[in-house]
């Protein structure tokens, strides 16, 4: 034929071939080998980190333990552990950079697999624990799931129509009490709430939160690593498993199966009529689908309110002088008519210190973990595939190079006449100026702010006047005496 075959290619064009695959060899080579020099993230070591972190967990305080990383070891902390490969995002800065960069943003937001995921979500049905890999019908839930809430517009009025009915029915049910009891005492009235608030809380929301004592990465990745403890005899792991799963299915009995035996096609109901509506019209959505949206959505919208609530009464236990400027604002708002959502503008002080509290506790100090699908680069160092990945914003919201003092709240002392977008800066941005005098927040009762499963206990009232303008260390004596004449001296939280 005139030219040299080599095999099905003409000899000529073999160099050319062998130049080019050469090259690519060459810019292969150096890509992996760039990335071999990468290290990981620094980060704790040793035989103890296993026993330090299952011991954080048990005890709520991962949290803090997280915070002492961050001072030691800056914005990303890494601890390689048998259980998996924990990091710690402790910036906003490089949270953002690792979840939202196209380089990363397709990679990082998985969802690791969990006990909670596979048994309790019955098998990645959810949208809270699952991702586009493990379920397909995700993205479909997701919009469902906000569709269904509507939230937004008139869903808005609706549900400010339910918040006034059922404070208004509370608000008759106690002075009703009160007038049948001929008066009512302090003891008593602590008595009468307790109970009436397990009638306010259904039986049905406090299975549902029972299921939240599993929600933790530590417990999870045991229960992964280790799956036999769920079924060995006489463990922690077996009980909490078998409780959880008790739960779920009562629940589910009570919301999901009453329910759909009362819906009636065409004239939806709350909820759970929506879902079963849109089920008609959609073949992949089953009824674990459904039992699982329900399970997202009353767990992530009660836990929050509800440990908001919580911390925000124990604030005001310990600064008696903050309630009475709240009180003071409401009064002159809203008087006494009914209050409505349209208020929430004119509470300045109120709105400053409900955001100032979010800030300082955290109820949600390391956010929902992600998993790492592959390899990724980020601020130089290299976080392996399969790596649980925490947005530790306990310590963002402490961070000192983001906060002058983060234990200082400026806002507990009402000092000046500030605009409404001017306390919101106060609350939600670094505190650059001394606009309010501060006040140092007790130290004995932020550990426990933040856990979800901690009981608020905290004996002994103590404020850390030191750092105080001599007014306001006379002011807090002057109060703290007056608590000693009433015999107040320490407050026992249940």
């Amino acid at each position: 034929m005139g030219l040299f075959q080599f095999g099905f290619l003409p000899m000529p064009a073999l160099p050319w071939i062998l130049a080019v695959t050469g090259l690519l060899l060459y810019f292969l080579n150096k890509v992996f080998a760039s990335r071999k020099k990468l290290s990981v993230p620094p980060g704790p070591s040793g035989l103890r980190l296993l026993f330090d972190i299952l011991k954080a967990v048990k005890g709520g305080t991962l949290h803090l333990l997280a915070e002492r990383w961050a001072r030691q070891y800056g914005e990303i902390v890494m601890c390689r552990t048998i259980i998996g490969n924990l990091c710690f995002l402790n910036s906003a800065r490089l949270v953002r950079q690792v979840f939202t960069d196209k380089g990363t943003e397709l990679v990082t937001n998985d969802r690791p697999k969990t006990f909670t995921a596979t048994c309790v979500m019955y098998n990645f049905k959810d949208v809270s624990f699952s991702d586009q890999v493990t379920n397909t019908n995700w993205l479909k839930m997701r919009k469902l799931l906000h569709s269904t809430i509507k939230f937004y517009g008139s869903g808005v009025e609706k549900f400010e129509k339910v918040m006034q009915t059922e404070l208004c029915r509370l608000t008759k049910t106690l002075q009703r009490k009160i007038k049948t009891s001929g008066g009512i005492y302090h003891g008593q009235l602590g008595e009468y709430c307790e109970v009436e608030l397990e009638q306010i809380i259904s039986t049905s929301i406090q299975r549902a939160l029972a299921i939240l004592r599993i929600l933790s990465p530590t417990i999870e990745s045991v229960l992964l690593t280790f799956p036999f403890l769920r079924f060995l005899p006489g463990t922690y792991y077996k009980e909490l498993c078998g409780n959880t799963l008790k739960y779920r299915d009562m629940f589910m009995e009570e919301v999901f199966t009453k329910g759909k035996a009362k819906h009636v096609p065409g004239e939806p109901k709350g909820m759970v009529g929506s879902l079963l509506e849109a089920q008609m019209s959609n073949d992949w959505l089953i009824d674990d689908h459904i039992r699982t949206l329900l399970l997202d959505s009353i767990i992530a919208a009660f836990i929050t309110s509800n440990e908001l609530l919580k911390t925000i009464f124990l604030y005001m236990v310990h600064y008696p002088q903050v309630m009475k400027k709240i009180q003071q604002e409401i009064d002159s708002v809203v008087g006494h008519r009914a209050p409505s959502l349209d208020d929430r503008r004119s509470f300045h002080f109120t709105e400053a210190a409900i955001l100032e509290v979010i800030r300082s506790t955290s109820s949600v100090p390391l956010g929902v973990w992600h998993e790492t699908r592959e390899d990724i680069v980020t601020d130089g160092y290299c976080i392996p595939r399969g790596t649980v990945l925490f947005e530790n914003i306990w310590w963002m919201n402490r961070d000192p190079a983001a906060f002058e003092d983060p234990e200082i709240s400026s806002l507990w002392h009402w000092k000046a006449q500030l605009s409404w977008g001017e306390l919101r800066a106060l609350a939600g941005l670094p505190l650059r100026h001394n606009a309010l005098t501060a006040v140092r927040l007790p130290p004995a009762c932020q550990p426990r702010l933040a856990s979800t499963h901690t009981r608020f206990v905290d004996r002994g009232y103590r404020l850390a006047t030191q750092t105080m303008p001599r007014g306001d260390k006379e002011e807090v004596t002057t109060s703290t005496n007056e608590r000693a004449i009433n015999k107040k001296q320490s407050i026992d939280l249940p």
